[in-house]
């Protein structure tokens, strides 16, 4: 079967989806077998059981360690998830992915963890 226009579309599409899947899960492999494993799984199991009231909690736990120890590889693994887990919740409860603050609102839980992670 040859596809064509709008199907052909589609199945590029899914096929480069499963690759940046495959990709984000092997970056996740390695960063639970680096020097912070440890960190990584905790967070990823905190950010699994997360809700959208909790956000003290993801910011009290990402105030928890001293980030100058972990590679920057790992911290840009971890804002990721940290990001995922946010667009989740927002699309879960009816609001939009991204909300990032603009001029003079306060920062959102995304920016303030990308700041304490160090990733500016």
């Amino acid at each position: 079967m040859v596809l064509r226009g709008a199907e052909k579309q589609i199945a590029e599409d899914n096929a480069q989806f499963r690759r940046y899947r495959r990709a984000k899960a092997a970056e996740y492999r390695a960063a639970l077998a680096g020097p912070n494993g440890e960190l990584v799984k905790e967070l990823h199991d905190a950010l699994k059981k997360l809700t959208i009231d909790q956000t003290e909690i993801l910011l009290n736990a990402v105030e928890l360690y001293d980030w100058s120890d972990v590679s920057l590889g790992s911290r840009y693994t971890i804002i990721s998830m940290i990001d995922d887990a946010i667009v989740r919740l927002r699309e879960q409860n009816g609001l939009a992915p991204f909300d990032d603050s603009i001029f003079d609102e306060d920062p959102t839980v995304f920016e303030i963890c990308k700041t304490k992670l160090r990733i500016a």
